[in-house]
């Protein structure tokens, strides 16, 4: 009878000898594999559940003040701070790169 018995591989599906502790193929352990019938169907494998996303935590938000004016400057994802572009009003009297 035992020759109707094997270990089922639970990594690779390979019939391996009810004395194997290591899959002849993949390597896996079989230490804690229990015989079953040779040509049986292998039971599915549960579906690991997949991780879950790491939170996606807000921004900071950014914003510049000017004392003289008080006027407030808030600086979003991809604002260009420099003379060019939206920003320039508010940076028209400091020495400042364009972008």
């Amino acid at each position: 009878m035992d020759d109707e018995l094997v270990k089922l591989c639970p990594a690779c599906y390979e019939e391996n000898p009810v004395s194997e502790v290591i899959c002849r193929v993949c390597m896996t352990n079989l230490a804690s594999v229990s015989p079953t019938p040779k040509g049986g169907k292998p039971e599915p494998a549960g579906v690991p559940e997949p991780e879950p996303e790491p939170e996606k935590k807000p921004l900071p938000v950014l914003s510049l003040s000017r004392q003289s004016d008080g006027r407030i400057l808030p600086v979003a994802d991809g604002t260009i701070l420099g003379r060019s572009g939206e920003t320039s009003s508010f940076f028209e009297n400091f020495i400042l790169s364009r972008r």
